[in-house]
């Protein structure tokens, strides 16, 4: 609807309003200027009146002479109006049709009846009428239906077809082949230790990243432990003399090395052969050597080694100690007595039943001595052992508990396992037709800068593509050799199938 007024500023310089007294208008001008405003101003918006008046169709409205309003209220219901809008109500329903079960239809009512069981009350509250249905009485039970899988076959569209009844329903299904999917893929991520065990996912469903949480168990009871009791020439021998055994009881049976390891088997009741005990047989290194240089008493005990790793000297500094209790007696055997250019004394037995193998040098013809007695031994010729010789005058420290303590400390003098890394060359390889592997190969000599008392483990590394043998192959075919040269400087001999193109490296592991 576009009712509009006659504003001022539609009369704005409309008309003869505020032209000066002589306008100086023709009389056709003048006249037009009289007329103005009608035509210009009161006959379009008279006109446009006119039209939204028709557009309304006036003629076909219905009017009530006790309806003055009209409106929806928040409910979306009509209401009306009789006094101008000061109060309102609403009309009553007649938006629907009433038919029963058959479909026969009923005349709609303003008024609605309830039968006796239905209970009508307003709810002021909330504005609305609330109506309660009470239950009828119960019927009859009826026939339970059933449901029952057909076919179910493939196709190209999606289908299920009752085949059956309402009440005894078989359902045929047409189900299409889904596009194949992409594999999903499983990853361990983190594993930590908690007090609770958990699993998290911080992948996707698709690319699942396990991260674990692991909580500690519960300590296991102690293990059955083997006891090595003895040795025994044959099974025989050990089941004659043992003809039942406790569980961990173990001998060693054999005449020669390596020999058979017999355990109890508390199941069987039975000696039980779990093989030999004995690694590979390793490379013959270069021995060591130990002297004892100087021994002197102090406030505090040391050892201190003036020597080298391979060629020991070791100086004692020892201090008198409390008085113990009395131990086990220990015991003391010269095993062999050898000559050569080096003095040296290694002990083949423990610490508690040493055996003194001597290397003795071949010193220079000495002139004729006097005949003396030492610690009650006397003649031109006194062996003396180390209980009989003391470190200082009137100490009672014999020179036989000082190498016994040597012996304990001897151990821990080596430092093992250092190992150097170096790179490989690929120039100055040479041609040998003599390899062990009945093939030519090629070999190069490398020099390390430590000199190793024993024999190193190699271990070599190489880039993809490389001719060089695998480790296996090395180890096989012996296509790694330690020497030295000239006794002084060790070096390596590696061979190769071809000479390599690819630079790889070389670990040497031994004693440094």
């Amino acid at each position: 609807m576009a009712f509009t007024k006659i504003l001022p500023a539609d009369l704005t310089n409309k008309g003869v309003v505020g032209l000066p007294d002589t306008p100086g208008l023709s009389t056709s001008e003048m006249q037009e200027k009289f007329d103005e405003i009608a035509t210009d101003v009161i006959v379009p918006k008279f006109n446009n009146l006119c039209d939204e008046l028709d557009a309304l169709t006036l003629d076909e409205a219905i009017i009530s002479t006790d309806i003055t309003n009209m409106r929806l209220n928040s409910d979306d219901a009509i209401e009306i109006s009789n006094d101008g809008g000061t109060t309102w109500s609403a009309t009553a329903s007649s938006g629907h049709r009433i038919m029963d079960g058959s479909g026969t239809i009923y005349t709609q009512r303003s008024k609605m009846q309830f039968s006796n069981n239905v209970t009508i009350r307003d709810d002021d509250v909330n504005g609305a009428t609330q109506i309660f249905v009470q239950p009828g009485d119960k019927g009859d039970k009826g026939d339970a239906a059933t449901i029952t899988i057909g076919t179910v076959q493939s196709g190209a569209t999606p289908d299920v077809t009752n085949t059956g009844s309402s009440t005894d329903a078989i359902f045929n299904f047409t189900l299409p082949k889904g596009d194949s999917g992409t594999a999903a893929t499983i990853q361990v991520g983190t594993v930590t230790s908690g007090a609770s065990a958990s699993v998290t996912n911080r992948g996707t469903s698709s690319t699942a990243i396990f991260d674990f949480t692991l909580p500690k168990g519960d300590k296991g009871d102690t293990g059955q432990g083997i006891n090595i009791l003895g040795e025994y020439a044959t099974l025989a021998d050990l089941q004659t003399a043992h003809p039942t055994g406790n569980a961990g009881n173990a001998y060693m049976v054999g005449t020669t090395n390596p020999k058979d390891l017999y355990i109890w088997d508390v199941g069987t009741s039975a000696w039980t052969n779990e093989g030999q005990l004995q690694g590979v047989k390793g490379d013959t290194g270069s021995a060591a050597t130990i002297t004892v240089g100087t021994v002197t008493t102090g406030a505090t005990a040391a050892v201190v080694n003036s020597g080298t790793t391979s060629a020991a000297i070791l100086d004692f500094t020892l201090q008198k100690g409390d008085k113990g209790d009395t131990g086990n007696t220990g015991t003391i055997a010269v095993g062999s007595v050898t000559s050569g250019q080096t003095a040296s004394v290694t002990n083949s037995g423990t610490s508690t039943a040493a055996i003194f193998d001597f290397v003795l040098p071949k010193g220079d013809k000495g002139d004729q001595g006097n005949p003396t007695t030492v610690n009650g031994k006397s003649g031109n010729n006194v062996t003396l052992y180390g209980s009989d010789i003391e470190l200082n005058s009137g100490d009672s420290t014999k020179v036989d508990a000082a190498i016994s303590t040597l012996n304990t400390n001897v151990g821990n003098l080596q430092d093992e396992n250092t190992v150097t890394t170096f790179a490989v060359d690929l120039q100055n390889w040479s041609n040998d037709t003599t390899s062990q592997s009945g093939t030519t190969l090629y070999k190069k000599e490398v020099s390390l800068t430590h000199a190793y008392s024993e024999c190193p483990t190699i271990d070599i590394g190489c880039a993809s593509g490389s001719t060089l043998p695998t480790v296996a192959e090395q180890q096989s075919y012996d296509l790694i050799q330690y020497a030295t040269v000239d006794d002084t400087v060790p070096c390596l001999y590696l061979y190769a199938n071809a000479i390599p193109t690819t630079a790889f490296y070389i670990n040497v592991k031994g004693v440094d």
